[in-house]
């Protein structure tokens, strides 16, 4: 077989491509969550943008707006939040300090073994210390990764303003490169929107009320830093893996250590009966609503994308796990030609 130099010519713009695809991807991974999620902000505000074209027809000014109210909704509840946050952690810390864990034991554990309580009070005492240094350090890390955090803020708040004003023109360009079908456009685009809903919708609000409803039983018991404790557990329930028993587990044994066995085995039945089912309340409520993808996949999705991508892969994993599927069922159906081609052969 012979190359001749228009095989060469193709070859040398392959490479190229590939080439710039490559550095492309080394250029935009630093801030790749932050476009992601600009992106993503853009679409869930959309329809409200839309809404307020009709009246302002002004696409740049209601993208200001827009950006502007989204700072000042972030902007505000933080300024007011963080002293009280900062008080709390420190509140939290003298307490764990303080607390006299081998004494604990012995009213958790009465008829305990000397070794025992010895031994127990050793990894109680290693446990909150490890505890209690994670929460420092994480503060101390946040602090000195703010410049960080505010350049990536403004990433966010800059893709956001240009995907509300060029919403349109964007759709129309990838809708020209894609080399889908007409159809299997529609049909993609269909899935990326029950997914995306499904998983914004489900895991966010779902783990947002199970982390609210979690703190609502935290500051029923008294725990110092209930603010700061309730923050954190909302985080950790909107992200897969984690959830509300990571802090209420911990919490349920410091009451009982602390003599407190009535509110400890109330809290108890308040965590497993309210705050272990409501998130699933939610989110079957909302993925029922929202999408006919099967859950596993979503879940699976999710967890591996978390892995890879970080918290952008929360949606991109099940987009990509869902569009495999699709290949491989029109594969056996044997309509893969009709993924790039309409039926009327265009």
């Amino acid at each position: 077989m012979q190359i001749n130099e228009k095989d060469i010519k193709k070859f040398t713009i392959i490479f190229l491509i590939l080439l710039l695809v490559v550095l492309v991807y080394l250029v935009v991974k630093p801030i790749l969550f932050s476009i992601f999620a600009g992106l993503i902000l853009g679409y869930i505000l959309l329809p409200i943008y839309r809404k307020m074209v009709r009246v302002i027809r002004n696409k740049d000014l209601v993208s200001g707006t827009i950006v502007t109210l989204v700072v000042i909704i972030i902007a505000v509840p933080f300024w007011l939040i963080l002293p009280i946050v900062i008080d709390q952690v420190f509140q939290l810390f003298r307490t764990l300090q303080d607390l006299d864990v081998q004494q604990a034991v012995r009213g958790l554990f009465p008829n305990a073994s000397e070794q025992f309580t010895i031994q127990s009070s050793l990894i109680l005492k290693d446990f909150f210390s490890k505890i209690t240094s994670l929460i420092l350090s994480s503060a101390v890390n946040l602090s000195l990764d703010l410049p960080n955090i505010l350049l990536h803020t403004f990433l966010i708040l800059f893709i956001l303003y240009f995907t509300l004003r060029d919403a349109e023109e964007l759709k129309e360009f990838l809708s020209k490169i894609s080399p889908l079908s007409i159809a299997r456009q529609k049909a993609m685009t269909k899935h990326f929107k029950e997914i995306t809903d499904s998983i914004l919708y489900g895991q966010v609000i779902g783990g947002v009320v199970q982390g609210i409803f979690a703190g609502i039983g935290i500051f029923a018991v008294g725990i110092p830093g209930a603010l700061t404790i309730t923050l954190i557990t909302i985080i950790l329930c909107i992200i897969p893996f984690l959830g509300a028993f990571i802090v209420w587990v911990p919490i349920m044994i410091y009451l009982f250590a602390t003599g407190q066995a009535t509110v400890g085995l109330l809290f108890l039945l308040y965590n497993l009966i309210v705050v272990s089912n409501v998130d699933n309340i939610v989110r079957s409520y909302i993925v029922a609503k929202r999408t006919n993808v099967s859950q596993p996949i979503i879940f699976i999705g999710m967890i591996g994308g978390l892995l890879v991508f970080d918290l952008a892969g929360l949606i991109i994993g099940p987009l990509v796990l869902v569009y495999f599927i699709a290949l491989l069922n029109s594969y056996k159906d044997k309509t893969l030609y009709s993924f790039f081609s309409d039926e009327n052969g265009e």
